[in-house]
């Protein structure tokens, strides 16, 4: 909390800062000095309040390493900002180091929030190995743009090849990584074992993919005859299957899930018969249209989707009510005499038969989530299905 404070008054005097500095440079048209003092009051107090929000996520249980890689984060682009406004970049070897700077902020905020999403759902045990890859390609995707925009600024070299394999391993390692979501858990029945099924093959495709990718792009290969956008396809797919599976719906909702991955994939395959036919010279207005209009009813269902995940979880939520159980009506074994007794010792005062009752509360076997009153058949916080968790307790 008293770093939370000191970061508050940080920012409002900064703020403070910037509007007395920019004022007097208004006024009395001062030099670039004033205005560089304002720009780097109000880049101080914007940091400061970044920097109180990622604080706040800190106190979460699994929100320290995403809070300390976003004050990491937020402390580096403040860094760069400081050293654009003072034009330090001119002590900088190379041909445009102040474009270098900017560049090095512009994938530092890019690559940040994934990768902050993957350390908060790390600890999850039906997210660890998703959120592991996704690290990894994260770090893998940062490095690449990095090199790329800093071999350029030294040597001269033109690192488009490096930028575009970036690209390739970041956009399509996303969609890998969401596959992975839950593979941990191949399940019994069939239907599990279907998931289980689908999740491995978009891994498999989203590796092909990246790997057709790569070969592309170092190798000048510009046509595409439909076989890299189907590995795509099918990897973005399982992906977005993968994450709808995850919400919590109750049993009224599920339509809607079921209408969402349909969706999502007529979309693919319009997307992909596009691809083909127009390699093909064919006529694909009609193809545009039906991929268009299914593009548009998987965004408004995945939205959907968010939303009640949300309202479900508010009713899971719910106090319970275990503070208020005094008593309870139970049919006794021996007697059979039907009979309201006091919550936990207790006797029947027909046959004198001791009887002991206890309550607890319906907790997730993964997470802990309390599953009070959940309406859904899933744990909205990590996916474990709720018969697995009332088993095991």
């Amino acid at each position: 909390m008293p770093l939370r404070k000191l970061l508050f008054r940080v920012m409002l005097m900064s703020l403070a800062a910037a509007a007395v500095l920019g004022a007097i440079a208004i006024l009395f048209s001062s030099t670039d000095t004033i205005w560089r003092i304002c720009g780097t009051a109000g880049a101080t107090a914007a940091a400061a309040g970044l920097m109180t929000a990622a604080s706040i996520l800190m106190d979460r249980p699994n929100g320290r390493s995403a809070g300390l890689l976003a004050l990491a984060a937020i402390l580096l682009e403040y860094f760069g900002t400081v050293f654009l406004i003072w034009e330090f970049w001119r002590l900088l070897p190379g041909r445009r180091p102040d474009e270098a700077v900017a560049l090095s902020m512009v994938w530092l905020f890019i690559c940040t929030p994934p990768s902050m999403a993957m350390l908060r759902s790390r600890p999850l045990a039906v997210a660890r190995i998703a959120s592991n890859v996704g690290l990894i390609v994260a770090a893998t995707t940062i490095t690449l743009l990095m090199v790329a925009t800093w071999v350029d600024n030294l040597a001269g070299i033109r690192g488009e090849k490096l930028f575009e394999s970036a690209a390739v391993v970041g956009w399509i390692g996303l969609a890998v990584a969401g596959s992975l979501i839950g593979t941990d858990q191949p399940g019994g029945n069939l239907a599990e074992r279907a998931w289980y099924g689908l999740r491995r093959l978009g891994v498999i495709s989203g590796l092909a993919a990246i790997a057709l990718g790569l070969y592309a792009v170092w190798n000048d290969i510009r046509s595409d005859t439909g076989l890299w956008t189907t590995l795509i396809s099918i990897a973005v797919v399982a992906t977005h299957a993968n994450l709808c599976r995850l919400a919590p719906l109750t049993p009224g909702q599920e339509w809607l899930r079921i209408a969402t991955i349909a969706a999502g994939v007529a979309t693919a395959i319009g997307v992909d018969l596009c691809v083909t036919f127009d390699a093909a010279k064919r006529d694909i207005d009609l193809l545009i249209r039906v991929a268009s209009a299914s593009g548009l009813i998987t965004s408004c269902g995945s939205l959907a989707l968010i939303v009640l995940t949300r309202m479900n979880r508010r009713v899971s939520e719910a106090p319970p009510v275990l503070e208020a159980i005094r008593e309870i009506t139970l049919i006794c074994p021996a007697c059979g005499r039907k009979q309201t007794l006091a919550a936990g010792a207790a006797s029947c005062p027909d046959c004198r038969l001791r009887i002991f009752t206890r309550f607890e509360e319906p907790r997730c076997v993964t997470c802990e989530y309390l599953l009070f009153n959940l309406k859904s058949e899933r744990c909205p916080e990590c996916g474990t299905p709720v018969a697995q968790s009332l088993s095991a307790s």
